[in-house]
């Protein structure tokens, strides 16, 4: 999304299109706000079904108070940050940080689907929102009004449908309520704040690449290297995935259980994502000097190293899930913080001395540290072998299988249509 997002922005000159990135930083204000709700929700829903209403219903008014009070702190601070900007992108970021709000309500409520199998209608719901931005962005391109504040209008309200939508279904359903003891509420802030550092880190291993490199590149390296990395998170996609759906199905199962089905998510979940990666190393080159022009042909060269970087940052993503299914989500934020701390260094030595190329391999060490951490701490914390992340025979057979299964619903479906 974000790749296509910086295409629509190429009529702008460069601080705008700073700006607006800025503008996309501050949708991710929300994890700062919400306190690991969505992770908290997800694990006491799956242990404790019967107090989903109260659980569900505390959730969404912890979250609702923690968002306006990180809205109502971030306000003035915004002018501040954002000293150096002309006075319509200091608005603009104001009028997108009410999308914090906006943005906790739909994780929170995402999280409720999720602990109750509603994987498909999740999805979906997380495609209307980029679809909505994407749309609103290119019709302001495309009428000669895309400016940061028209942008940020177009953030705060593309998320609206998909809320509403959630919103509706939980009170047709779940009936939230706060209704009985305050219990709920203590269970939810303490698994809650504990996991926080996992969001936390888990923005930052998102951006702290860019805050680094933007200090040690040129406008047009810093330019080529967010081009390159738009298009390899692409990738990340499937990882993101097996790991909503892998957490709310492997709490409360035994040590050994939930590390063989981690270990199964995460192979077979490698293997997904070196199969789209592929066509995007094929096809990327050509697209970004198509979309872009040639001066940003240069980041072709980098690319390969930006997809093997998301593949192995998904596949830590799905190994800590284990750790907070566990209920030790204080070990997952331990593991991340252990790996930034370590690709910090890294990335101004190699930056520094070859400029985009080594920013991309100083990602791809800080992803390969938080693998190896998270391995580590299986052994070392939860006293259970890690899970097994090379490939067998058994896992040939699931591919045989899925494959198979996937070639009927095809020839089904093609049937049905030719009886029509």
């Amino acid at each position: 999304m974000n790749f296509l997002v910086h295409k629509a922005c190429l009529d702008l000159d460069i601080t705008h299109i700073e700006s607006l990135c800025n503008l996309e930083v501050l949708l991710g204000q929300g994890a700062f706000t919400f306190i690991g709700l969505p992770s908290a929700l997800v694990y006491h829903l799956r242990r404790e079904e019967a107090s989903s209403p109260r659980l569900i219903g505390w959730a969404l008014a912890l979250c609702t108070a923690a968002s306006l009070a990180g809205t109502v702190i971030g306000w003035p601070l915004i002018p501040v940050w954002l000293s150096h900007h002309p006075p319509e992108v200091i608005r603009g970021a104001q009028w997108c940080l009410l999308t914090t709000l906006l943005c906790s309500l739909t994780l929170t409520a995402r999280a409720a689907w999720e602990a109750r199998g509603r994987f498909v209608a999740s999805a979906i719901s997380q495609l209307l929102t980029p679809l909505a931005v994407l749309g609103g962005l290119g019709l302001l391109q495309w009428r000669g009004g895309l400016t940061a504040t028209a942008a940020a209008v177009v953030y705060v309200l593309a998320g609206l449908p998909s809320l509403i939508w959630m919103l509706m279904s939980l009170t047709a359903h779940a009936r939230p309520t706060l209704d009985g003891a305050t219990r709920p509420w203590r269970r939810l802030s303490h698994y809650g704040l504990r996991s926080y550092g996992v969001d936390l880190c888990g923005i930052l291993a998102i951006y702290l690449d860019q805050a680094l490199v933007v200090g040690l590149l040129s406008a047009s390296s810093m330019g080529i290297y967010a081009v390159a990395l738009s298009l390899s998170r692409v990738i990340g996609a499937v990882h993101a995935a097996v790991a909503t759906m892998v957490f709310p199905r492997v709490v409360g199962l035994a040590p050994d259980v939930m590390v063989g089905a981690l270990g199964r998510s995460a192979r077979l979940g490698t293997i997904a994502s070196a199969t789209v990666g592929v066509p995007v190393l094929a096809a990327g080159p050509m697209l970004i000097a198509w979309l872009y022009g040639p001066a940003y042909a240069p980041a072709g060269v980098i690319l390969p190293i930006l997809v093997a970087e998301a593949i192995v940052a998904g596949l830590s993503q799905v190994l800590l899930q284990g750790f907070l299914a566990a209920g030790r989500p204080g070990v997952a934020t331990t593991v991340l913080a252990f790996g930034l701390a370590g690709s910090v260094p890294v990335f101004l030595i190699l930056v520094p001395a070859f400029g985009v190329t080594g920013a991309a391999v100083a990602l791809l060490t800080g992803s390969l540290l938080r693998v190896g951490f998270t391995v580590a701490a299986y052994r070392l914390v939860l006293r259970v072998a890690a899970p097994r992340l090379w490939f067998s025979d058994d896992d040939r057979h699931d591919l045989v299988r899925y494959g198979g299964a996937l070639a009927s619903s095809v020839a089904r479906l093609r049937a049905a249509g030719g009886v029509k």
